[in-house]
């Protein structure tokens, strides 16, 4: 027997999500401004609710599932529905990882879906709306009910005739710190325990042919190359903002992986004697970083280390209070230009730079380096 047709406010739901699966942002805002309150507030719980539409690519296909509208956008690839729910963060207890919920599957987030759903024959790239989600905060190991994750998804998805059968889902994922590794709900079959089995497992199944399936070739090479790898060291493909937030939030650029190679190794390889057109990029700011400490690289240190910073310059104003340490005009290698040299300026550019180092703080611990 057919479930009846939705009336009322669950007619008005359903309209949502039906312009959300379809990439109706208009309707989607006329529906947002019609039940939003002078005091900005929405009436209708648009972002928050879970449901179908009326139509079978709206979710009335999907038995079992009820979807958020950030869930359908991101199942059907539609980028500029996913980015203008994105800009609802903070409000109306938005869920970033609730996106289609059964009684077998679990919750599927958004991210989930939209990497589950990446070589979907419709045509439409899940990459941009992918990384949206990860800018965002979504949760990049967000599992199925099974132990499926966003990872698994684009390992099967690599090799297969779309846009997305490229490795560059897999390299987004793991820039973002994905799990390698998949845990697995007792009982589940999967084609393997890690990244690197799928990969494998599917190279071999199709006799290793590197010819046919270049993709499935460069994904197998690819992961037993990037071993240990942290976000940091995925320099090639990552933007300055994100380097910056990576830093910013603890990521050492020492850290090494299984070959020993650090983030500031991987960052000097890539500038080389090319260090000008470098400049802007993620590689130069991990150089900047592992760099003693300067008046250009201040702003990137948290907190804490810019207090330190302020002790430490206040002894030199008060050691420069006292005497200088040369009189006259003067040069130095570290100071190019001619003028008076202080104990303050020797301080600060011979001194500070060594007590404090990038490496060495996090979670509010700074150690002093002699």
């Amino acid at each position: 027997m057919a479930a009846p047709a939705p009336t009322g406010i669950d007619l008005k739901l359903a309209q949502f999500l039906d312009a959300a699966a379809s990439g109706d942002l208009e309707m989607m805002k006329i529906l947002v401004r019609r039940y939003t309150s002078r005091s900005g507030n929405l009436s209708m719980p648009f972002l928050t609710h879970r449901g179908k539409g009326t139509k079978p690519e709206s979710g009335s296909a999907f038995r079992d599932l009820k979807f958020t509208a950030l869930g359908l956008a991101a199942c059907r690839g539609r980028t500029e529905v996913v980015e203008y729910l994105l800009s609802f963060r903070g409000r109306e207890r938005f869920d970033l990882n609730a996106g289609a919920l059964g009684p077998s599957t679990g919750n599927w987030s958004p991210l989930y879906l939209a990497c589950k759903y990446a070589c979907s024959v419709d045509g439409r790239s899940r990459y941009e709306l992918i990384k949206l989600l990860l800018e965002a905060g979504a949760d990049v190991d967000s599992p199925s009910a099974q132990g499926r994750t966003p990872m698994y998804e684009a390992c099967c998805c690599i090799g297969k005739e779309a846009e997305e059968g490229t490795i560059r889902l897999l390299v987004l994922l793991s820039s973002y710190g994905a799990n390698r590794t998949f845990h697995f709900s007792p009982g589940t079959t999967m084609i393997g325990n890690s990244a690197e089995e799928v990969l494998t497992s599917r190279f071999d199944f199709h006799g290793r042919d590197a010819d046919l399936f270049p993709e499935l070739d460069l994904g197998c090479r690819w992961l037993a190359e990037t071993r240990g790898w942290s976000p940091l060291h995925h320099l090639a493909d990552m933007s300055l903002e994100r380097a910056r937030v990576l830093l910013s939030g603890g990521a050492d650029v020492h850290q090494e992986d299984e070959d020993g190679e650090t983030p500031l190794d991987r960052a000097k390889a890539m500038c080389g004697a090319l260090l000008i057109e470098y400049a802007g990029t993620a590689a130069h700011l991990v150089l900047e970083w592992g760099a003693p400490w300067k008046r250009a690289t201040h702003a990137f240190y948290p907190s804490v280390v810019r207090a330190r910073v302020a002790v430490f310059m206040r002894i030199a104003q008060a050691i420069r209070r006292g005497k200088a340490a040369y009189k006259g005009r003067t040069r130095h290698a570290l100071f190019p230009y001619a003028h008076p040299v202080s104990i303050s300026d020797v301080f600060e550019s011979m001194i500070i730079p060594y007590l404090i180092a990038a490496e060495t703080w996090g979670d509010g611990d700074i150690e002093a380096k002699a």
